[in-house]
């Protein structure tokens, strides 16, 4: 794992380093663009301040190859990831976040619906990826709203997601099955051990 990651967050810098080698970049340049993407979420003191980052990123990264802004490192990093990332996760990673900046409120329903457009971009891409045909919309929805309440506490005003049982995690891609185990509220050790063994 290079220093493209080190501002990840421990459990998915762990979930990067478990990913096979031929899928690990994409998988790094998703996380590192959610990441991206919710702290400009986090920081934006107006949500028009926000929304015009957000539109950077989208026209940054749906222009056509050649033609995206220099200069950006994840930009070219999702450029040289070629046809791994498909068309449109980007922009549905990037109306996820945006529902979240311009709701006045965070109802239930909003929170809903960007946990299934999250999840749907960074699990279920992933697991395309690795050829996994396990179905992982439903733990993405799981790690999408208790990540989201790990970073923004009492804004996410729904209960944490379910209490899927470890054996459900443990059938995932290891990727996918660590970053689900670090929203559970395990220590660190614990994700340690299931990224070393699966269980």
């Amino acid at each position: 794992m290079g220093d493209a990651e080190a501002d990840l967050p421990p459990p998915a810098r762990l979930a990067v380093a478990y990913a096979p080698r031929a899928v690990r970049s994409a998988f790094s340049v998703l996380l590192r663009l959610d990441a991206r993407l919710a702290s400009i979420v986090g920081r934006a003191s107006e949500p028009l301040i926000g929304q015009m980052k957000l539109a950077w990123w989208r026209d940054a990264l749906l222009a056509q190859p050649g033609t995206r802004p220099k200069g950006e490192p994840l930009v070219s990093e999702f450029e040289n990831c070629g046809t791994q990332i498909p068309d449109g996760v980007t922009g549905q990673l990037i109306s996820a976040w945006e529902m979240l900046l311009v709701a006045d409120e965070w109802s239930h329903s909003i929170i809903e619906e960007f946990a299934k457009l999250r999840g749907q971009a960074i699990f279920s891409t992933y697991a395309n990826l690795a050829g996994s045909r396990r179905d992982a919309a439903s733990l993405g929805i799981f790690w999408a709203i208790n990540d989201l309440r790990i970073q923004f506490g009492d804004r996410v005003p729904i209960p944490p997601c379910g209490k899927l049982h470890e054996s459900s995690i443990r059938t995932m891609p290891r990727p996918l099955s660590i970053l689900a185990m670090s929203v559970r509220d395990v220590t660190g050790p614990r994700l340690i051990w299931h990224a070393l063994t699966g269980r």
